[in-house]
C-alpha cells in the first residue's frame, strides 16, 4: 500500500555561487559547496521521509527504537561528510605534492639546460682561445717571413752589387784582351 504524504518535501538543489567566466573557484571552495550541498539534501528530504518512516513504524508496532533510521542516516551522513573532508584534504596534499613534483622536475631540467649551457660555453672559451693562439702564431711568422723578406732584398742587392762588380771587371777585361788582341794582331801584321 503506497501513500502519499503532503508533508514530505521532494529534494531540492541549491544554487550555489554565481560567478563570472574570467573567476575561478578554488578546490576547497568547490568541496565546501559540495559539502553544504550533500547536507542541505539530507536535511531537506531524506531526513523528513525517514522521520516520516519512524512515526509508520510506531503505528504499525515495529518493536525498533523510535529515530532509528534518522539516527542511522545522520550517523552515515557524517561519516560520508567527513570523508569528503578528508578526500577533500587527500586531494589538497595530493595537489601540493604535485605541484612540488612539477616544480622539482622543472628545477631538474633547468638545472640540465645550465649544465649544458656551462658546457657550450666551455667549449665557445676552448674555441676562442685556440683562435687567439691561432692568430698570434699567424702573426709571428707574418713577422719572420717579413723578416725573411728583407733579409733576402738586402742580400739580392749587395749580390746584384757584387754581380755587377763581377760584370764590370769581365767588360774591362774583354776590353782589354780586345785592345791586345788588335795590337798583337798589328804586330802579327808588321
Amino acid at each position: 500500500m503506497v501513500v502519499e504524504s503532503h508533508e514530505i518535501s521532494l529534494p531540492q538543489m541549491s544554487a550555489g555561487m554565481v560567478r563570472l567566466k574570467g573567476e575561478r573557484r578554488s578546490s576547497e571552495e568547490e568541496m565546501k559547496q559540495l559539502v553544504v550541498a550533500f547536507s542541505d539534501f539530507m536535511q531537506d528530504s531524506i531526513v523528513p521521509l525517514l522521520k516520516y518512516l519512524d512515526g509508520k513504524q510506531k503505528k504499525y508496532a515495529i518493536l525498533k527504537e523510535s529515530g532509528f533510521y534518522v539516527e542511522l542516516i545522520r550517523s552515515r551522513t557524517h561519516i560520508k561528510q567527513a570523508a569528503v573532508v578528508k578526500t577533500a584534504g587527500e586531494m589538497k596534499r595530493e595537489c601540493a605534492e604535485a605541484t612540488a613534483k612539477e616544480r622539482e622536475e622543472q628545477l631538474q631540467a633547468n638545472k640540465m639546460e645550465y649544465k649544458v649551457l656551462r658546457l657550450n660555453l666551455a667549449k665557445e672559451k676552448k674555441l676562442r682561445m685556440e683562435e687567439k693562439l691561432r692568430s698570434k702564431d699567424l702573426r709571428r711568422e707574418i713577422v719572420a717571413m717579413k723578416i725573411k723578406r728583407m733579409e733576402l732584398r738586402k742580400s739580392i742587392g749587395s749580390r746584384t752589387e757584387a754581380h755587377n762588380k763581377e760584370l764590370q771587371c769581365a767588360n774591362e777585361l774583354s776590353l782589354s784582351l780586345a785592345e791586345h788582341m788588335k795590337k798583337h794582331e798589328v804586330e802579327l801584321a808588321s
